[in-house]
């Protein structure tokens, strides 16, 4: 599967949320469960945003949110998960 970063969602990953590509990456890897389908209204997006937590090689924790199209995984953002997003997850993914 194919993965696209832009160059602002690549500066907001990095200089907002402090995280590299390469755990970027790794979550990605290293995902967890399956996916959510993120149905808050004002995350609404056709294709739907779509997000799960993975882990980095050093056992980072981060959500990554992103939509398919075209058979690509377009990243939308990236962050260190918190615990209310960790606990969504375990119990619904």
């Amino acid at each position: 599967m194919a993965v696209y970063i832009s160059p602002a969602v690549k500066k907001k990953i990095e200089e907002k949320h402090c995280l590299t590509l390469d755990e970027v990456y790794e979550a990605i890897s290293g995902r967890l469960a399956g996916f959510l389908e993120d149905i808050r209204e004002q995350h609404k997006s056709d294709p739907p945003t779509l997000w799960f937590i993975g882990s980095t090689d050093f056992g980072k924790l981060v959500k990554i949110a992103f939509i398919f199209k075209d058979g690509t995984m377009i990243i939308r953002t990236a962050y260190e998960a918190n615990h209310r997003e960790l606990a969504i997850y375990k119990k619904y993914a």
